[in-house]
């Protein structure tokens, strides 16, 4: 009876596994895209190292993919993501049935999982929460086994500590966050534990210490991809593990309660969308369940697995809410939000034990089969679909392939940030896209030919940057500010990217009209802007960038690059980032006969500020306008703005701050 059991489950979960991982494939990008997506697959393929804590369990099952007989391998490791999060889905119907919850129902909740929003999106990229939604599903399920079974043996136990080491061999943070949700499963159980501790800690730590064996092994292979570098000792080993180095980016300055709370509705409000509001309806009747069927201390744990991974996880950072941030803290509930899938699965069970009977009287097919159940995820899925179809997703790769083709044989390029590192990475190193070129990263991150160590000083890096430039008689571009760049010579700007000019001086700049490069710009214009966050807001920057060459053009007063920008400045008309960045060149290095332009472009950017402007975004609109009002003679005016940049960015380096403090010196009026 047992054995048909397993058989009829075991089908269940191939079923399951086959129709997503089917949905993924045919959803996921077939190229590389941003987030993490070209660290990832670059670590994959090599066996690397990825950010920290490293990742090793996913590098190197990535490293396994990477064999596959598949033209893009992007697409290799993008199908790992989408076969980790089918088989989370497949573990998570397991934990149902587990729980008591009839298999049509498991399978129901586990296919709405599946397709919900969040869930769907990380398993079509090169990311790691399907990987630690499947392991934390695995414990889950193996502690309810050992929970459940009259003659309960130790191998329950012991495939939960295998799978929970494993956990941390993946994405530790989250795998300790859920462990008291565990704890809370087996509490009554705790005198039979007590004497298996040892073993169980034995086996977790080997289990997880064995990838990051493998992790530190690699790193020290030339020729990787490594975050950091090889790892050569503990110190730097630890650093990596503990994410020392993310302390400023888990914490902003500028954070605070109103952040958190912000992200809590947020959290709520997604958590209500993701099986859709009906599924949530019934997500309440399945806590309902679980108490009224005395199962407390499922309750209990899934209860905690919900909060820890969301609420308990935004007291722990300090995220500033906005657009990107919302982007980045996305992934993060992927488990809390397979515990509502839970419930509803739970509450679907509950109502239809309740309302079987009279619906046989009126059919007796209607009382056989709850066919109707079935339209959550059907919803869910059509609902999600055009958001989550990349398969024709080629941002990242045609911004990539148009710097790539305009760089000149032979040449340097410095890379900057994710959004550079990441897709211009793949490209170089993966696909070996301009063999001919060098591709460096101005932090020593990621790449395998860096020049310097990344834990250095960001002072001694543009000391070795510089040092390098002066050395080389190679042509060098780079991709981020002439201002962040240590150049010690001239620069020439292409409007996405800039070249070093060796016979300028360093505060020299020409401009220089490429076809490819303004076909490009007009491409990024006319399309509909990106939906995808990460998307979004790398077009933001672009169109940043291009300003500020367009900026230039102005300024220069050359009747022929006027001509040449005088189209494009219009095209402008509806971009905020492009406007700003025209602005931001006029009015720092424009004379008065630019500044009533300057000020008809800030005017209507005012009227395309949206949801997507960080808090330093707005208060560096805010200080433009300060600026641009202190240069028109209008000092009451330039200090509101400059308190309303305050206001908007509490931030230690905002510009403002010290512009506000200057300025009511020279009128001798003291800030309160």
């Amino acid at each position: 009876m047992k054995t048909d059991e397993g058989r009829r489950n075991a089908a269940v979960v191939l079923s399951l596994v086959f129709i997503l991982f089917s949905i993924y494939g045919f959803t996921t990008p077939k190229t590389v895209t941003l987030e993490d997506d070209g660290l990832f697959i670059m670590a994959s393929l090599d066996g690397g190292v990825a950010h920290p804590p490293g990742y090793p369990l996913f590098t190197f099952l990535g490293h396994l993919f990477s064999f596959l007989p598949l033209e893009s391998p992007a697409f290799r490791i993008h199908l790992l993501s989408g076969l980790l999060g089918a088989l989370a889905c497949g573990v998570f119907y397991l934990v149902m049935v587990e729980a008591g919850v009839s298999r049509w129902f498991s399978f129901i909740a586990a296919l709405s999982y599946g397709v919900s929003e969040h869930f769907w999106s990380q398993s079509i990229i090169a990311e790691v929460y399907g990987l630690n939604a499947l392991l934390c599903f695995a414990v889950l399920y193996f502690c309810l086994r050992f929970k459940n079974k009259e003659d309960a043996t130790f191998f329950d136990l012991a495939f939960a500590a295998l799978f929970f080491g494993l956990g941390l061999a993946n994405h530790w943070p989250l795998v300790v966050l859920a462990f008291p949700g565990f704890v809370m499963l087996l509490l009554p159980y705790w005198k039979e534990l007590l004497k298996r501790i040892p073993g169980l800690l034995l086996l977790s730590l080997f289990s997880a210490g064995m990838p990051y064996a493998w992790m530190v092994w690699r790193s020290q292979q030339p020729d990787l991809t490594a975050f950091y570098g090889p790892i050569s000792s503990f110190k730097e080993f630890w650093f990596y593990f503990s994410r020392k180095g993310y302390a400023g980016v888990d914490v902003s300055p500028s954070a605070g309660m109103s952040d958190r709370l912000e992200f809590i509705q947020h959290f709520f409000g997604e958590s209500l969308m993701q099986v859709s509001q009906v599924g949530a309806l019934m997500a309440a009747f399945g806590l309902y369940w679980l108490l009224k069927e005395k199962k407390y201390g499922l309750l209990a744990a899934s209860v905690w697995i919900f909060l820890a991974h969301s609420v308990v996880l935004i007291f722990l950072l300090g995220f500033d809410f906005e657009f990107l941030n919302l982007a980045v803290f996305r992934p993060y509930p992927l488990v809390s939000y397979g515990m509502i899938a839970f419930w509803m699965g739970c509450g679907f069970y509950l109502v239809w034990g309740n309302v079987r009977k009279q619906l046989s009287e009126i059919s007796p097919v209607f009382g056989r089969i709850p066919v109707l159940a079935m339209l959550i995820p059907i919803f869910v899925f059509g609902k999600n679909l055009e958001a989550n179809n990349r398969s024709r997703d080629q941002f990242a790769e045609t911004n990539a392939r148009m710097v790539f083709e305009e760089l000149e044989p032979d040449a340097v390029l410095f890379v900057y940030g994710d959004s550079e590192t990441g897709p211009l990475g793949y490209f170089h190193f993966a696909e070996g896209l301009r063999k001919d070129i060098t591709l460096l990263s101005m932090q020593g991150l990621v790449y395998p030919n860096r020049l310097f160590s990344p834990l250095i000083s960001e002072g001694k890096k543009k000391q070795h940057v510089e040092t390098f430039i002066r050395n080389t008689q190679k042509p060098v571009y780079f991709m981020t500010s002439e201002n962040d760049f240590p150049n010690p010579f001239g620069t020439t700007h292409f409007g996405f990217f800039k070249k070093v000019n060796r016979e300028g001086n360093a505060s020299a700049i020409q401009l220089r009209f490429e076809k490819r490069v303004e076909q490009y710009f007009q491409r990024l214009v006319q399309e509909e802007k990106p939906k995808d966050r990460w998307n979004r807001h790398r077009h933001n920057k672009l169109m940043h960038q291009f300003g500020d060459f367009l900026g230039y053009t102005v300024l220069s007063g050359d009747p022929e690059l006027n001509r040449k920008a005088s189209a494009l400045v219009d095209a402008m008309g509806n971009q905020y980032y492009g406007l700003t960045g025209m602005a931001e060149i006029l009015i720092q290095h424009g004379n008065s006969s630019h500044l009533q332009q300057v000020q008809q472009w800030l005017e209507n950017a005012d009227l395309l500020m949206d949801e997507t402007l960080s808090k330093e975004r707005k208060g560096r609109h805010n200080y433009l306008r300060g600026f641009l009002a202190y240069r028109l003679g209008e000092q009451e005016k330039a200090i509101s703005f400059f308190r309303k940049s305050l206001k908007a960015y509490m931030h230690p380096e905002n510009p403002s701050r010290n512009a506000l403090k200057q300025l009511l010196s020279l009128i001798h009026i003291s800030e309160p």
